[in-house]
């Protein structure tokens, strides 16, 4: 659990882990500078399974994950965010996982906590509410370079059929043996090198490996809210290109031909590092670099029909498009030409009138886990809630919601 001045959420997340029904374990917190009084709140537990490393120098996101993980102990390793909460039984499903196949790492899904209220497929959700993915509990296998694929089409970057029961592994979804560590280890000197951490360790893991388990259920509770290290694309014009260039530190993007600091541009070039340092087991990774600037194109005039000042970047995605070979250009405006922007215009005026809509469609089927979301999510809104913070939207996830869950299916 790397920390950076969050002694205020601290507490849940620390007492998410201690209170877990399987015992056996060591809690790593990295104190990566804080300002705050971390060091006091973690003083005033006494576990003997803490094991509590600090520093005064600020640490980079990535050097804090490093610094954690290179005191790991232990044979299995789950990251954990500082202002999130395991479910109560979180370890013990993992560790029965374990018992059954021996694998080389276990992704889940996660429930999302909205501290603050937000939106989800359109639907207003209100301050305090949990939002569950819909879940069967069964525990399969994914193909990596599946995966990998997937990580691409979530992007944008590569066409694939929809698959509605795909969830990707991300950092705080998974428990890896701690030997796809040391192999990464011969591949590169640190373990996470560049933004964003968790798409460069990813695609990392999955080209060491053929295949890794899921566990169809939600076995994690994410806090959704204004200061969580993913800001919203929505915090103002610039929040979004400051952010993203504050975590960078002035270093400039080395594999990918636009260099400006936003969120997509950051993640392809995550993927091609890794791909570079890996080698071979991510040959299948291979850029269309015509779609590249065409999703590059189409993003920026999304997130700046979201309020982000992106004048910047498309005087950048213009000038190295007219350094780009004639054929390049002529296909590349081609491919922006299919893209509606003016669709997406008049579906943002006629969204009201969309929410209204579902709105009543969800009244009409509530079932006892609350408000069915796009026959995906269930959400238990707000006002009708048990619970007043992370920790406790995962307790109630733990003892409401996961016992309703049938016999899990096993693999032969």
């Amino acid at each position: 659990m790397p920390t950076y001045n969050r002694a205020h959420l601290l507490p849940l997340a620390i007492k998410s882990v201690l209170r877990q029904t399987f015992e056996d374990f060591e809690l790593i917190i990295s104190n990566g500078g804080s300002t705050d009084n971390t060091r006091d709140v973690i003083a005033g537990f006494t576990d003997s399974r803490i094991r509590y490393i600090e520093t005064d120098t600020k640490l980079s996101m990535g050097d804090n994950y490093e610094r954690a993980l290179n005191h790991a102990l232990g044979e299995y390793v789950i990251f954990f965010s500082d202002d999130d909460a395991f479910i109560l039984t979180m370890l013990e499903k993992v560790k029965q996982a374990i018992n059954e196949q021996k694998f080389q790492m276990l992704a889940f899904p996660i429930a999302y906590y909205y501290h603050d209220g937000g939106e989800e497929h359109g639907y207003r959700i209100r301050k305090n509410s949990l939002v569950v993915p819909q879940f069967s509990g069964e525990l399969k296998q994914i193909e990596s370079d599946y995966a990998i694929k997937r990580q691409l089409n979530i992007m944008g970057l590569l066409e694939l059929p929809r698959d509605n029961d795909y969830f990707p592994p991300l950092i705080g979804n998974i428990a890896c043996h701690y030997s796809i560590f040391e192999q990464i280890k011969l591949k590169t000197p640190k373990f996470f090198p560049i933004i964003p951490v968790d798409t460069y360790m990813i695609t990392m893991i999955l080209g060491l490996m053929e295949k890794f388990y899921f566990l169809d259920e939600p076995l994690l509770v994410w806090s959704n809210w204004s200061q969580n290290s993913s800001v919203d694309i929505k915090t103002g014009k610039v929040a979004l290109r400051q952010h993203y260039e504050k975590l960078l530190n002035g270093e400039v993007l080395q594999h990918v031909p636009l260099k400006f600091a936003l969120p997509l541009n950051c993640t392809v070039n995550a993927i091609l590092k890794a791909k570079n340092d890996l080698g071979e087991p991510l040959n299948s990774i291979q850029m269309d670099w015509i779609n590249y600037y065409a999703k590059m194109h189409e993003y920026l005039i999304y997130i700046q029909g979201e309020g982000v000042d992106t004048s910047q970047e498309i005087r950048e995605l213009k000038q190295v498009l007219s350094e780009q070979p004639v054929e390049v250009q002529n296909q590349v405006r081609a491919a922006t030409s299919h893209i509606s922007f003016k669709a997406k215009q008049i579906l943002k005026k006629k969204l009201p009138v969309v929410t209204r809509v579902l709105k009543s469609s969800v009244q009409a089927t509530k079932n006892f886990l609350g408000t069915n979301i796009d026959n995906k999510y269930m959400l238990i809104q707000g006002d009708s809630s048990k619970f007043n913070n992370v920790l406790e939207s995962a307790e109630y996830l733990t003892e409401n919601i996961l016992p309703n869950l049938g016999g899990r299916q096993k693999i032969p």
